[in-house]
Parts: structure tokens; sequence; C-alpha cells
């Protein structure tokens, strides 16, 4: 019975137990349905919150994206305005309108074609109001034959209505300064050619001057770039130089040389800047001597030449290039090469920003290409002629083992970095041994044994030893075949091109001779080129040369050798026997024919031994002008990508 009742208490109190938490198990149960509910409202607010402020978000960027890009609109607004300010010249300025009245009555200006007279105004405008730019200078970056020489001489003539006794010089290429100062004098400029050894030279500027000082005329003297590096060098020092003109701007690349700047260079920035330093953080005064002031000039004791720089050819120049010229031309805005790749370059070894250059020195900058001006032009046709060496022949055998040997280095190299130099280095004697017998190639230097011999760095020592291939030379037989047909049976005059060397110059010049062809060269080897630069070149305008074959570093620029109305010879025939891996220099090189005066269309004969390096030079000047129009650095690319490349030069035809 004890038993009994014991579990029936328990099982009382158990009951009671449960009873209590069901109903505590209810209460709570509410107390979460409720809390539930409020939960869910809670959630679908925080739901609510959240895309709220995402949308916030969202409208505070797109608002600060609208205000970025309405700020830099605006300050683009005020750039373009401020540029179109600058540029725009003030026709109202009295000293410009009388020079303008002046010109007016020559008959020079009314040769001159529109866009030449307004490049005129553009010049004299910023001669006298250098405040408006804050820059000092021109730099006319007109295309070939466009009248850059036309230009420079008005513009001397026409600063001359306001100053006439100021002193000008201008330095340009030695082949050039005869030439020069005959159009020079075309355009009513009277320069004073400096030639001949330095003290000759002195002894005609002094004596000249003086001549010039007592009859009350000007001085204008035209020399070459190297006159900076003699005695010359002082008397331009002691002179007031109202304009330097330099032409060909883009040959003085002095200032980029790994050992240093050229003593050359430095002449030219001390005439321009009155320092040689590098470390120029400040120039003076950023106008002339000459002033103009009250319809009376008058001569300052501060002031700078006025430079105007000629050149059609930027193209393709690498950075360090472009920094020599544009650091002579404004050594503040241009300060160093370090500070030239940081802030123009848009990236290490890729290019230059053109736009950035543009807008440090576009107030004094111009450029004009023949397309741009609208005159009419003959065309410029091109005709490929694909000249075949003779399998098995030494030519085609030592093509063949340098091609091999190239393309084995390169699969070595992998992923190291090569340039265009470094290829151009290599395929050096492939390119020579097209044109030429013999020419000279580096060799290992062996000992006794056999041993090639290294220096204490690692490093071979070589030789220069006497290569001979036993012909053909085929592309200068096919060369003097083709020439001949040209000269004598259809009447032509023929200009010839070599890019680099003058062994095929040679070569041609006594197998023309022995047909019977008057032939002459200029390539600036006197034992080739016999005559003066500028009386060859009259000789070919006058039709007293067949055949004119020029090496590109003497006779791509500046010359006229196009069939002109004006006279009675000139060609409209090139014949490029290689061509130079710069593309610009290529073209200024057919522009001697393909020029705006020019008769009729010309035809550029380009020669090509299929699977050498010809392939390869025309893919690398495809590849520059592909890569940008206006100026670029030269491309480093890995060794294996420039593997692929030749492989496909090689294999198009």
């Amino acid at each position: 019975m004890g038993d009994i009742e014991d579990f029936s208490d328990k099982v009382r109190e158990l009951t009671e137990s449960i009873q209590d938490l069901d109903s505590e198990y209810d209460t709570l149960d509410e107390e979460v349905r409720q809390l539930s509910v409020q939960l869910n409202e809670l959630r679908e607010k925080l739901e609510v919150a959240r895309q709220k402020k995402q949308t916030a978000y969202f409208q505070k960027t797109n608002a600060r994206t609208d205000l970025e890009v309405a700020e830099r609109g605006l300050a683009r607004a005020k750039m373009e305005a401020r540029e179109k300010l600058q540029k725009e010249p003030d026709l109202t300025n009295p000293p410009l309108e009388k020079i303008l009245s002046g010109v007016s009555q020559w008959p020079e200006w009314t040769k001159l074609r529109d866009y030449q007279k307004a490049d005129l105004i553009f010049s004299w405008d910023r001669f006298l109001r250098p405040e408006v730019t804050g820059q000092w200078g021109i730099f006319n970056a007109n295309d070939t034959s466009l009248g850059k020489t036309a230009e420079t001489a008005m513009t001397i003539r026409g600063l001359r209505i306001l100053f006439p006794k100021a002193p000008c010089l201008w330095l340009t290429k030695s082949a050039l300064v005869k030439s020069s100062a005959r159009q020079c004098k075309e355009w009513g400029l009277n320069i004073v050619p400096l030639l001949g050894a330095s003290d000759t030279r002195v002894a005609m500027l002094n004596f000249m001057g003086e001549t010039l000082q007592a009859a009350g005329l000007p001085e204008t003297y035209i020399t070459n770039y190297e006159a900076l590096n003699t005695s010359l060098m002082k008397e331009f020092e002691q002179r007031d130089w109202m304009v330097i003109a330099v032409d060909e701007m883009h040959r003085l690349r002095g200032g980029a040389n790994a050992s240093g700047p050229t003593k050359m260079w430095l002449g030219l920035k001390k005439l321009l800047h009155g320092t040689e330093s590098m470390r120029v953080v400040a120039l003076p005064a950023g106008h002339s001597k000459y002033q103009w002031n009250d319809d009376a000039f008058e001569v300052k004791a501060e002031g700078r030449p006025f430079p105007i720089f000629m050149s059609g050819s930027l193209i393709n120049n690498g950075s360090e290039e472009v920094w020599a010229y544009t650091h002579l031309f404004n050594p503040v805005q241009f300060p160093s090469r370090q500070h030239f790749k940081r802030t123009f370059m848009m990236a290490y070894s890729i290019g230059i920003s053109i736009e950035l250059i543009m807008r440090v020195i576009s107030a004094n900058f111009f450029r004009k290409t023949k397309k741009e001006i609208g005159l009419f032009m003959h065309d410029k046709l091109y005709q490929e002629h694909f000249v075949e060496m003779s399998p098995g022949s030494d030519l085609w055998n030592f093509q063949k083992q340098v091609m091999e040997d190239f393309m084995i280095k390169l699969d070595e190299l992998g992923d190291d970095m090569v340039s265009i130099a470094g290829i151009l280095a290599e395929l050096h004697y492939a390119r020579i041994s097209l044109v030429a017998e013999d020419f000279n190639v580096s060799v290992p230097i062996k000992d006794q044994n056999g041993f090639i011999i290294k220096d204490n760095d690692g490093n071979i020592q070589k030789k220069k030893v006497l290569k001979h291939l036993n012909g053909p030379l085929v592309k200068l037989d096919y060369c003097a075949e083709h020439v001949f047909e040209l000269v004598m049976s259809e009447k032509e005059n023929v200009l010839i091109f070599s890019a680099q060397f003058n062994s095929p110059i040679a070569y041609l010049m006594e197998r023309f001779k022995e047909m019977g062809l008057s032939c002459e060269a200029i390539t600036g080897d006197k034992r080739l080129t016999t005559r003066d630069t500028a009386d060859i070149e009259k000789d070919f305008q006058d039709n007293k040369i067949n055949v004119l074959i020029l090496n590109m570093g003497a006779g791509a620029e500046g010359l006229n050798l196009h069939k002109d109305k004006r006279w009675d010879g000139g060609s409209s025939n090139v014949i490029m026997l290689d061509r130079w891996y710069n593309p610009q220099r290529n073209l200024q090189a057919e522009d001697r024919a393909w020029r705006l005066d020019c008769l009729e269309p010309v035809t550029v004969h380009k020669y090509i031994c299929d699977g050498t390096v010809d392939n390869i030079i025309d893919g690398i000047c495809e590849d520059k002008i592909m890569e940008a129009e206006g100026i670029t650095e030269h491309t480093a690319l890995r060794a294996s990508e420039w593997r692929n490349k030749l492989q496909d030069w090689l294999n198009k035809k």
C-alpha cells in the first residue's frame, strides 16, 4: 500500500508540473508568435531602409560623377577658349598692321598660298605678343614640300619692316646651305652663305658684317650646324640675333647622347637661351631685344633670339630624340629626359602622348599635311619589284644562314626584351650583303689553340675581317637594267636612294657610266660626290643628269628634284634600293620627287629580295605607321614575340 501511495503522489505532482509547463509553454509560444510578427515587421523595415540607403548611395555617386564631368568640361572649355585666344592673331595690333601693310606690296606675297599667309601672320603675332602664350618662338612642322623655307624667309623679311637692321642667323645641314640660300633669295631675303674652313668663315662673317653695316643693310647668314663647334661660335655669341632659324630640327638630337650632350647641341642652347646649363629652372626674358613701341623700335638690354624650328619629320623619333629638340625649344617645360618620360610617355617604351606635348607647345606650333591644305597633288604610286636570288649562290646561302642563326638566338633569349635597334644590329650584315660583294664583318678572336678570347668581364673579343661573296649582286644588276630601260626607252630621269650604304652607289655609278648614262651622286663621301650638292641639284633640274643616286643621310631632305614647270628636268621615278627602318625617312626620300608643284604622278619602285631582311624592314615600317600617326617610341618586345613577327614577315609576299 505504501508503494502505491508514493507512486500516486508522484503522478499527481508530475501531472501538476506538466500542467504548469503547458501553461508556460502556451505563454512563451504566444510571446514567440508576437515577437516573430514584430521581427518580420522589422525585417521589412530593414530591407526598405537598405534599399533607400543603396538608392541614396547611387544617387550620391552619380551626382559626384556628374560634378566631376561638369568640372572637367568647364576646365576643358576654359582651356579651349584660352588656346583659341592664344592662337588667334591680333590683327588690330599696330605693329602687325604695319607689317601686313608692307608685305602686301611685295610681289612675293602674291605667290604665297593662303595657308602660308596664315602661318606668317601667326609667326609675326607670336614675335610681337610673347606674353599671350608665355612661350618664345615658332615650331614649323609643316609636311615636306609645303614651303617651310619660303615661310621662314618671309617671316624674317616681315620683321625687318619693323627692325630693318636686326641680324638673323640660319642653321641647316651642310648639303643644304647653298640650295637654301638660293631659295631665300628667290623669296627676296638676301642671305650670305658661310662656307669653307672655320677661319675662312670667320673672315667672311667679319668682312660682310662691316660691309653691310657700312651700307646700312642687315646681316643675314646661313651656315651648317657644325659651325657651332668652331671658332665661328665666338663670333655668333657677340651678335644680338633677332631670329635664329634652325632647319631640319629633328637632326639635332645631340642632347640625348648616352655620353652626354654634344658641343654643337650645347652651343645652340647657349645661343638661344644664354646658358649651357642642364639645370635651368627659369629663363631670361621671353622676348626679343628688338621691341616696337609707339611707332618706333628700340633695342633693349635684355632679350633672346626668336627661334624658328623647322621639321616635317617628327614621326617615329624615340622619346629621347624628341626631348632633345623640345628642350631646346622650351627648357623649362621639358627640363630633362627623366621628366619627359614621366610626364609625356603613355607607358615606358610604348608611346609618347602627342596630346600632352601639344598642350604645352600648341600655341607656338603649327603643322599642316599635304592632304589637309586641300590643294591638288598628283598621286604617288608604289610598285614592288621582287628580285630573286639564285638558289645555292653565296648571297642566297649567306642570307639563309644569317636568318637561321638569328632565329636560334631569339629562341635562346626566350622572354628577354629586345629592342628594334638590337634587331637591326643583328641583321646589319644581312642588309649590306644585298647591295655589296665585299664588306667587313665582326668575328670572334681566337688564340693559337682555337679557343675564343674573352675579356675580364666575360665579353667575347672580336675583330673586323673582310667578307667576300661571289656575286651576282642581283638587286644592283636588276636596278641597272631597270634604270637603263627607264632612261633610254621612256626618256625618264631617275632618282635612286640607298638607305645607308655607299658601296652600292659606287657600283651603280660605274655601271651607268659604262651604259653611257650621265650619273652623279649625293652621299657625303667626297670620293663619290665631287661637286657641291646645290650644283648637282641645279644640273638635275636643268636635265643635265639622267640618274641621281642619293644616300638618305645626305640627300633625303631639302632638295627639289621633281618635275616642275620652272625647269626642264627633274624626276617622277624614285627607286628605293633598300629602306630605312624609320618610315618617315623613306617618305622624305620619296618626297624629293613627290612635291606640291610636281607635274605628273610619281612612281616609287621598291626592290625586295623576298625572304630576306627586306621583308623585316618593311614589316617594322608598317608596324610603326600603325602604332601612331605622329611621334612614337621605338618599341621593345620579348624575343619570342620578335621571332613570331619576323617569321610572319619572312613568309609574307
